[in-house]
């Protein structure tokens, strides 16, 4: 997210479309770093579906058995129960 915010940076300055090719190849790094972005939030949108799903259909330690078996490094999912 750091880099997204220096490209922006960059962009806003008034000199930015000075060098053609240079703000062509920033614009396409921040469009590049924007779209792994996207893809991130909506693969753990997906994911938080998942899960409530999961939780929807079954009792909360077959739901936990569930996720730790198909995510075994996924952690916080603890978030998502009552178990204390």
């Amino acid at each position: 997210m750091l880099r997204l915010e220096e490209l922006n940076a960059i962009i806003e300055k008034d000199d930015f479309w000075n060098n053609n090719n240079n703000a062509q190849i920033i614009m396409r790094e921040r469009s590049q770093i924007e779209e792994s972005m996207n893809d991130c939030l909506s693969l753990e949108r997906r994911l938080e579906d998942f899960i409530t799903l999961i939780f929807s259909f079954s009792n909360s330690n077959f739901a936990i058995s569930i996720l730790l078996n198909l995510f075994p490094k996924f952690d916080p999912i603890a978030k998502y129960t009552c178990l204390a």
